[in-house]
């Protein structure tokens, strides 16, 4: 399952990526999950959601793409980020906050498809990202640098080269956020990497 994020303000350019989401889900193993803000700071505001991947548009009415991606980046810097807009003079400034793609705002299916595709090989690649929210914020790791996960009572804890992490959770639900072949389940509440 890979979550995205789209943040455009024009609601035709949102129902597109519906979609476009929804055509990918019938065709393809790999599953996508979205949340569509309209503005920047709804965005900012999402607590619950946790995304692997961000799909901008780079003029919006309450902000800009281009910098709402630095803010991104403070947070996580190996998120992909893929820029929507019709202005390719932009394309410059967006890889100077590393876009992970750029797509044209022309309604092109196939392309955002695509874009997808390369997604679920990148993650497929990469290992992903395992994302949680613990005491208002929202920690992403790199599944490589996680030592291992265990729990007492009803909090998890994630060791990884970072540091100790603890959130409120299901630990059962972890195993389903991992790539399996890199981690194992030892015992009950203690997965390793």
């Amino acid at each position: 399952m890979i979550k995205i994020s789209v943040c455009d303000d024009d609601e035709g350019q949102l129902t597109f990526f519906k979609q476009c989401f929804m055509e990918y889900n019938e065709k393809h193993k790999e599953k996508i999950e979205a949340n569509f803000y309209q503005s920047v700071q709804s965005l900012l505001n999402e607590k619950k959601f946790s995304p692997d991947v961000y799909f901008l548009d780079i003029e919006l009415q309450d902000g800009n793409g281009l910098k709402l991606a630095g803010k991104i980046r403070t947070r996580n810097s190996k998120i992909p980020i893929v820029f929507i807009t019709s202005h390719e003079e932009f394309m410059p400034e967006a890889f100077h906050v590393h876009a992970y793609q750029y797509l044209n705002e022309k309604k092109n299916a196939q392309a955002v498809e695509n874009v997808l595709n390369q997604l679920a090989d990148y993650f497929s690649e990469q290992n992903q990202i395992f994302s949680f929210q613990t005491y208002g914020e929202m920690i992403s790791l790199d599944c490589r640098d996680i030592i291992c996960f265990t729990s007492e009572k009803r909090k998890n804890i994630v060791i990884a080269e970072s540091g100790e992490f603890e959130y409120y959770g299901k630990f059962s639900d972890i195993m389903d956020k991992l790539p399996r072949q890199n981690f194992a389940e030892l015992r009950n509440n203690f997965i390793i990497n």
